[in-house]
């Protein structure tokens, strides 16, 4: 068995459809998307169909999919807050109310039976899509990981790649296709592969896409993220404040 697993478009139509063209010519059996597929992008609506247009078996909620949830209790107290409530705004005007209902319903995590395999799939961390799972931190979940019995640890949130262990249970992040915070500014994603009595192998994906189309329309329409947006795309890192 062969799963996709993707995360973090972030309204990146352009990444996102060449991710599933990718998909195409890797014999994948099912897909898994482990949240962020709207916000800060500017395609919120499109890249939400595309993804379920996959019918993925494993469906997270990310910190970014949560923002318009909480949208009229949400008031600014400096300019950096008055930026993201914008563009929280700007999400909720692109995507519809069904869409939205949708990604609210979402779980934060998902743990799931391949074989004799059990892999947690999770957006920050099987506890909260906002954590941070990196090899710096591990320490601060290294007991609770391992409770969870699981042979892996899928995640994302941080658009960086990486692989460590917590004690036994490997934690696996492919990084992200919208726009990474590596150097690297192709779109990533990545396959799980799972054979009877074999440990599972998992496989980065590296795929170029047309980021100076992308650049020259958000320019063109001047969301309120364009500064930060463009200089991630550039760049493949956050932009500094």
């Amino acid at each position: 068995m062969r799963i996709a697993i993707l995360n973090d478009v972030h309204g990146n139509i352009y990444a996102l459809e060449k991710v599933i063209a990718d998909l195409q010519t890797q014999s994948i059996d099912s897909v898994a998307f482990l949240g962020d597929s709207s916000f800060f992008g500017l395609y919120p609506q499109e890249c939400f169909d595309q993804i379920q247009a996959l019918n993925p078996i494993i469906n997270i909620k990310g910190n970014t999919d949560a923002n318009v949830e909480d949208l009229d209790q949400f008031h600014p107290t400096n300019d950096l807050e008055q930026i993201l409530l914008e563009m929280c705004v700007y999400m909720d005007r692109k995507m519809n109310s069904k869409s939205k209902d949708f990604l609210s319903q979402l779980k934060i995590s998902e743990k799931e039976n391949f074989g004799d395999t059990d892999i947690s799939f999770c957006h920050g961390s099987p506890y909260s899509y906002k954590d941070q799972l990196t090899e710096e931190n591990k320490d601060k979940f290294k007991e609770r990981i391992s409770e969870e019995n699981v042979k892996a640890v899928i995640c994302a949130h941080t658009h960086q790649p990486a692989k460590f262990k917590i004690n036994q249970t490997l934690v696996i992040n492919f990084g992200a296709i919208g726009y990474s915070f590596n150097g690297d500014t192709r779109a990533h994603y990545g396959i799980m592969e799972i054979s009877n009595n074999k440990k599972p192998r998992f496989i980065p994906r590296q795929i170029e896409y047309n980021i100076e189309k992308y650049k020259s329309e958000i320019k063109e329409q001047n969301p309120p993220f364009k500064e930060m947006l463009l200089y991630s795309l550039e760049n493949g890192r956050p932009k500094p404040y």
